[in-house]
Protein backbone atom coordinates (compact mmCIF):
# COMPACT_ATOMS: atom_id res chain seq x y z
CA UNK A 1 0.00 0.00 0.00
CA UNK A 2 1.35 3.40 -0.94
CA UNK A 3 1.02 6.52 1.17
CA UNK A 4 -1.40 7.97 -1.36
CA UNK A 5 -3.58 4.86 -1.15
CA UNK A 6 -3.54 5.08 2.65
CA UNK A 7 -4.62 8.73 2.52
CA UNK A 8 -7.40 7.97 0.02
CA UNK A 9 -8.67 5.09 2.15
CA UNK A 10 -8.52 7.20 5.33
CA UNK A 11 -10.38 10.09 3.67
CA UNK A 12 -13.01 7.76 2.19
CA UNK A 13 -13.78 6.68 5.75
CA UNK A 14 -13.96 10.31 6.90
CA UNK A 15 -11.17 9.81 9.44
CA UNK A 16 -8.63 12.34 10.63
CA UNK A 17 -5.04 11.19 11.04
CA UNK A 18 -5.54 11.23 14.80
CA UNK A 19 -8.66 9.04 14.54
CA UNK A 20 -6.87 6.59 12.24
CA UNK A 21 -3.89 6.42 14.62
CA UNK A 22 -6.27 5.62 17.49
CA UNK A 23 -7.99 2.90 15.44
CA UNK A 24 -4.72 1.35 14.30
CA UNK A 25 -3.00 1.60 17.68
CA UNK A 26 0.79 1.43 18.00
CA UNK A 27 1.26 4.58 15.86
CA UNK A 28 0.76 8.34 15.94
CA UNK A 29 -0.75 10.97 13.66
CA UNK A 30 2.77 12.18 12.82
CA UNK A 31 3.66 8.63 11.71
CA UNK A 32 0.64 8.64 9.42
CA UNK A 33 1.77 11.99 7.98
CA UNK A 34 5.13 10.37 7.13
CA UNK A 35 3.47 7.34 5.53
CA UNK A 36 1.01 9.42 3.50
CA UNK A 37 3.75 11.81 2.39
CA UNK A 38 6.00 8.98 1.24
CA UNK A 39 8.69 9.85 3.78
CA UNK A 40 8.41 6.39 5.35
CA UNK A 41 6.98 3.22 3.78
CA UNK A 42 3.57 2.08 5.00
CA UNK A 43 4.13 -1.02 7.16
CA UNK A 44 2.48 -4.26 6.05
CA UNK A 45 0.53 -4.53 9.33
CA UNK A 46 -1.16 -1.18 8.58
CA UNK A 47 -2.33 -2.41 5.18
CA UNK A 48 -3.61 -5.65 6.71
CA UNK A 49 -5.48 -3.77 9.43
CA UNK A 50 -6.92 -1.22 6.99
CA UNK A 51 -8.09 -3.81 4.49
CA UNK A 52 -9.41 -6.09 7.22
CA UNK A 53 -11.53 -3.20 8.47
CA UNK A 54 -13.47 -2.91 5.22
CA UNK A 55 -17.10 -3.32 6.19
CA UNK A 56 -19.69 -4.15 3.59
CA UNK A 57 -23.22 -4.34 4.89
CA UNK A 58 -26.06 -6.12 3.15
CA UNK A 59 -29.50 -6.32 4.74
CA UNK A 60 -30.70 -9.90 5.11
CA UNK A 61 -33.51 -9.15 2.68
CA UNK A 62 -30.96 -8.27 -0.04
CA UNK A 63 -28.94 -11.41 0.65
CA UNK A 64 -32.13 -13.45 0.41
CA UNK A 65 -32.99 -11.76 -2.90
CA UNK A 66 -29.51 -12.60 -4.21
CA UNK A 67 -29.95 -16.22 -3.13
CA UNK A 68 -33.34 -16.48 -4.84
CA UNK A 69 -31.98 -14.79 -7.97
CA UNK A 70 -29.07 -17.25 -8.06
CA UNK A 71 -31.48 -20.19 -7.81
CA UNK A 72 -33.85 -18.79 -10.47
CA UNK A 73 -31.04 -17.95 -12.90
CA UNK A 74 -29.14 -21.16 -12.06
CA UNK A 75 -25.94 -19.29 -11.30
CA UNK A 76 -23.53 -19.54 -8.39
CA UNK A 77 -24.56 -17.59 -5.30
CA UNK A 78 -20.86 -16.95 -4.61
CA UNK A 79 -20.42 -15.38 -8.04
CA UNK A 80 -23.52 -13.23 -7.62
CA UNK A 81 -22.48 -12.13 -4.13
CA UNK A 82 -18.98 -11.36 -5.38
CA UNK A 83 -20.46 -9.19 -8.13
CA UNK A 84 -22.70 -7.38 -5.61
CA UNK A 85 -19.71 -6.70 -3.36
CA UNK A 86 -17.72 -5.35 -6.31
CA UNK A 87 -20.64 -3.04 -7.14
CA UNK A 88 -20.65 -1.71 -3.56
CA UNK A 89 -16.90 -1.10 -3.65
CA UNK A 90 -17.10 0.68 -7.01
CA UNK A 91 -19.91 2.89 -5.69
CA UNK A 92 -17.89 3.68 -2.56
CA UNK A 93 -14.88 4.57 -4.67
CA UNK A 94 -16.90 6.77 -7.02
CA UNK A 95 -18.66 8.42 -4.08
CA UNK A 96 -15.32 9.36 -2.49
CA UNK A 97 -14.17 10.79 -5.84
CA UNK A 98 -17.47 12.43 -6.83
CA UNK A 99 -16.62 15.70 -8.62
CA UNK A 100 -20.01 17.30 -8.02
CA UNK A 101 -20.29 16.41 -4.33
CA UNK A 102 -20.67 19.12 -1.73
CA UNK A 103 -18.11 19.44 1.05
CA UNK A 104 -19.88 20.50 4.24
CA UNK A 105 -16.72 20.63 6.29
CA UNK A 106 -17.09 17.32 8.12
CA UNK A 107 -18.80 14.96 5.72
CA UNK A 108 -19.31 14.81 1.97
CA UNK A 109 -22.90 14.95 0.81
CA UNK A 110 -23.93 12.87 -2.18
CA UNK A 111 -24.74 14.79 -5.34
CA UNK A 112 -28.35 15.52 -6.15
CA UNK A 113 -30.08 13.14 -8.53
CA UNK A 114 -30.06 14.50 -12.05
CA UNK A 115 -30.72 13.03 -15.46
CA UNK A 116 -26.96 12.64 -15.98
CA UNK A 117 -26.45 10.45 -12.92
CA UNK A 118 -29.77 8.60 -12.86
CA UNK A 119 -28.09 5.65 -14.59
CA UNK A 120 -25.74 5.40 -11.61
CA UNK A 121 -28.70 4.65 -9.35
CA UNK A 122 -28.57 1.18 -7.73
CA UNK A 123 -30.77 -1.33 -9.60
CA UNK A 124 -33.17 -1.79 -6.69
CA UNK A 125 -33.91 1.96 -6.71
CA UNK A 126 -34.44 2.00 -10.46
CA UNK A 127 -36.75 -1.01 -10.13
CA UNK A 128 -38.72 0.80 -7.42
CA UNK A 129 -39.06 3.85 -9.67
CA UNK A 130 -40.23 1.62 -12.56
CA UNK A 131 -42.86 0.03 -10.31
CA UNK A 132 -44.09 3.46 -9.18
CA UNK A 133 -44.44 4.66 -12.76
CA UNK A 134 -46.24 1.46 -13.78
CA UNK A 135 -48.70 1.88 -10.92
CA UNK A 136 -49.37 5.46 -12.02
CA UNK A 137 -49.76 4.51 -15.70
CA UNK A 138 -51.48 1.17 -16.30
CA UNK A 139 -50.61 1.37 -20.04
CA UNK A 140 -46.88 1.32 -19.26
CA UNK A 141 -44.70 -1.46 -20.73
CA UNK A 142 -44.13 -4.84 -19.05
CA UNK A 143 -42.49 -5.02 -15.65
CA UNK A 144 -38.69 -5.04 -15.71
CA UNK A 145 -36.57 -7.09 -13.31
CA UNK A 146 -32.85 -6.87 -12.69
CA UNK A 147 -30.11 -9.44 -12.76
CA UNK A 148 -26.64 -8.40 -11.65
CA UNK A 149 -27.47 -4.75 -12.28
CA UNK A 150 -28.68 -5.35 -15.86
CA UNK A 151 -32.26 -5.00 -17.07
CA UNK A 152 -34.10 -8.10 -18.10
CA UNK A 153 -37.72 -8.29 -19.29
CA UNK A 154 -39.92 -10.27 -16.91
Amino acid sequence: MTGEQLRTLRESRDLTREELAAQLGNCSASGIVKWEGGISPVPQWVEEKMMGASVIKFPLSELYELLMMAKEENISFDDLLSEAIQDVLVKRRSKSQAPNSVNTGAKTAAPAVSSSNITKMPPQHIAAEDEKSQAADPKSPKKVSYTSGKRKKA
